[in-house]
This record gives C-alpha cells, sequence and structure tokens, in this order.
C-alpha cells in the first residue's frame, strides 16, 4: 500500500537518559549568559504520583488525586517541572517513566544528589521555603484537600451513564455501547449529552492522554509543546473551576494545533502505525492495516477529539 509506505519512512524518535539539565544547572548557565530560557505559556508537572501533566503539583492531582505530602515529595515536585526540566522531550519520557513505575533515581541523572541538596543544604532549604510551605498548608488543611482528592478524579474521568465506561469520545456515545448497538443492528451513534464543560474535558483529556503515551512525532515539535502547555492549562480550568476557556486561549490553542499539523504513533514498534494531519483545520487520519483493533480506536478517538476541539474553537 503506498500508504503504508508513507507511514513506515517516519522513524520514531527515542530520548536517552535524562542529562543533567535541572533548574539548578540552568540557573548558573542563565547568569554567565551561556543560555537564555524559553519563555512558556505556564508552568507544568507530571505528577509524580501517576505521570499525567498537571498544573498545579501542590493541590489533588486531576486525575489520581495524590499530592506532595512532605518535603521530599515537594522538591521532587520541583525538580520534575517545566522549571526544573527544559526540554519538553524529557518531560515527556518522565510522564511515560512515571506511568511505567521506573525508579527516577535511576533514570534522571543527579535527580537524588540535587533532591538531597535542596533538603540539607540551608541556603537552598531558604529558596524552596515556598514549597515546603506549601505542603504544611495542605497537611494542616486535610480534609479540604482530601475532598478534592476525591471530587476531581471524578471530575475528570467522566463515565458512561449507561454502561460506567470511560468516555474516549467528546460528542458521541460511549465507544462500548455504540458497538453493542452496531450488533443489535443500530448503527446510528447519536450524542452523549454532556455538558460543554464535560465534553471539553473528555477532549482534552484523551488528546493529554494520547500524547504522554503514544506520540511518537510530530512536524513541529515547538507548536506540539505549545499544545501541551496550553492544554494542560485549560484541563486545569475546566476541572478545578468549571470554566470554558476564553476566546484568546482557544485562539492560541488552535494556532499552536496548525502549526504542528501532523502526529504519529507507533505503539512501540520501529516503523509509524498511525498518522493524524491537520489540513486546512480539518483532521484526516491514516491507520495501517497491522494496527490491532485498540490501536486503530486510540488513534481514530484522538483524531475525533481534535476534531472536535477545532470545531469548539472557530
Amino acid at each position: 500500500m503506498d500508504k503504508d509506505k508513507q507511514i513506515r519512512k517516519i522513524k520514531i524518535l527515542t530520548v536517552q537518559k535524562l542529562e543533567e539539565n535541572s533548574n539548578l544547572v540552568l540557573r548558573s548557565l542563565e547568569a554567565l549568559k551561556l543560555i537564555k530560557r524559553k519563555k512558556r505559556f505556564t508552568i507544568i508537572y507530571p505528577c509524580q504520583f501517576c505521570g499525567r501533566f498537571v498544573n498545579y503539583a501542590f493541590t489533588p492531582c486531576l486525575f489520581c488525586g495524590n499530592y506532595p505530602k512532605n518535603e521530599q515529595e515537594a522538591a521532587t515536585a520541583y525538580l520534575l517541572s517545566s522549571n526544573g526540566y527544559e526540554k519538553f522531550d524529557n518531560l515527556l519520557m518522565i510522564s511515560r517513566a512515571i506511568k511505567d513505575r521506573y525508579d527516577l533515581d535511576l533514570l534522571l541523572s543527579n535527580f537524588r544528589e540535587l533532591r538531597d541538596e535542596i533538603l540539607t543544604d540551608k541556603e537552598k532549604r531558604k529558596e524552596f521555603e515556598p514549597y515546603f510551605l506549601m505542603v504544611k498548608n495542605s497537611i494542616a488543611n486535610r480534609a479540604s484537600m482530601e475532598a478534592k482528592r476525591i471530587d476531581y478524579p471524578m471530575r475528570s474521568n467522566i463515565l458512561c451513564r449507561k454502561c460506567g465506561s470511560k468516555l474516549l469520545l467528546a460528542d458521541t456515545q460511549c465507544y462500548n455501547c455504540a458497538l453493542l448497538n452496531q450488533q443489535n443492528g443500530n448503527y446510528r451513534i447519536p450524542e452523549n449529552n454532556l455538558a460543554p464543560v464535560q465534553k471539553w474535558i473528555v477532549a482534552m483529556g484523551n488528546l493529554l492522554n494520547f500524547i504522554e503515551n503514544y506520540l511518537s512525532n510530530v512536524d513541529d515539535k515547538e507548536g506540539l509543546e505549545e499544545i501541551v502547555f496550553i492544554s494542560v492549562y485549560i484541563i486545569n480550568r475546566l476541572v478545578e473551576k468549571n470554566e470554558l476557556p476564553g476566546k484568546n486561549i482557544r485562539n492560541l490553542w488552535r494556532d499552536s494545533l496548525r502549526k504542528t499539523k501532523v502526529f504519529y504513533t507507533h505503539f512501540g514498534g520501529d516503523t509509524a502505525k498511525g498518522v493524524i494531519r491537520i489540513d486546512d483545520d480539518k483532521v484526516k487520519m491514516e491507520v495501517l492495516e497491522s494496527c490491532s483493533g485498540y490501536e486503530e480506536v486510540v488513534i481514530r478517538a484522538f483524531g475525533h477529539n481534535l476534531s472536535y476541539l477545532l470545531k469548539e474553537t472557530k
């Protein structure tokens, strides 16, 4: 197949063991004017407990509900942040490593030394005291934090009201229910009747999960990075504040998607099995016949949710 040959030309990008580029090292290089740190839309953190990208590390994670409860976890949160690691590829690798339960002390160069320095060096402790204070506040307000720990994952993981499965698509029926309907001869796929905020949560949650788990390469890395940072900000507002993004944020998100253009996924193999292209604000999906049923569902769900978000940001 011509399409197969075209997709297979895309080689998988890998990330080697992360270099010593923590914020503590970068700050020295900046002072010497050897590097200039890029400006980003916000700060993001791979949750040290579940690996999902979040906007705040010291409140319960939107997806798993966990949060730092001691000084070591506070230092870890900071070192894993986009302030701690400048390269987005490294943040993505950290997210996947946490999900796969890797030992971060072994994966990340000088990670343990930097964390211990923050905890034991008096001068460093002064600098990081605001983070330790946030942990103390969390402990002091345990009842409120525990309520959010339960509430946030319930809001971010929206389930089908009929069968209880997690919804994959922003504006259509549960995938499992749709399959059951087809088996019964009904091929019509109705809308899911979610509120607008819930549809955005499904779409944004699926987009970020796809990037964290399955994305292998893109045509424009800068555009991808912008999409992730803006998307993390948006889903945080959706879940915590029940707030739809304003016009300016929607425009920023759409412009970043237009810049990125193409997403490739390999599912751990040597060649790409699927491509999602953005062409004139239309999403086009290409899937190889070698894809498993699960892989095809993942690709098509991602493409479907991109289409929904493009429509909603116009």
